[in-house]
């Protein structure tokens, strides 16, 4: 095991995969996230866990199940610079959506893509 302090639990890895335990000695997810990614100024990372991305809160449980193909931060642009939102966009089976800030879906994955936010828009495509 790969061992490191992260905010009092300790991130593992072993055979290239990210497991966390408690920093007493507790197995909070076993080493089978393939990869993580997180904002600084969040609470939350999406995991991806055979090939399927999820979501794990800052107590490293798991709160929104591995099941979408992609999900990823939005940005919200205004003249040419731009902030964070609120959604997050999803993938599922070639089709895009929106989940909100408490993980649930606002708009279902059933659009070909969705582009950047402008002005509270965004650029959506349906063939």
């Amino acid at each position: 095991y790969d061992e490191s302090n992260y905010d009092y639990f300790f991130k593992v890895t072993l055979d290239k995969k990210i497991g966390y335990f408690s920093s007493t000695g507790i197995e909070l997810i076993p080493p089978i996230i393939q990869n993580e990614q997180s904002r600084y100024d969040e609470d939350f990372k999406i995991i991806t866990i055979k090939n399927k991305k999820g979501i794990l809160n800052k107590k490293y449980e798991v709160i929104l199940e591995p099941k979408y193909d992609d999900i990823s931060f939005t940005l919200l642009g205004h003249g040419g610079y731009y902030e964070k939102t609120d959604l997050l966009k999803i993938v599922l089976n070639k089709k895009w959506g929106l989940l909100n800030k408490d993980f649930k879906v606002v708009i279902e994955p059933k659009y070909d893509w969705i582009g950047k936010f402008e002005n509270d828009k965004a650029i959506i495509l349906l063939n």
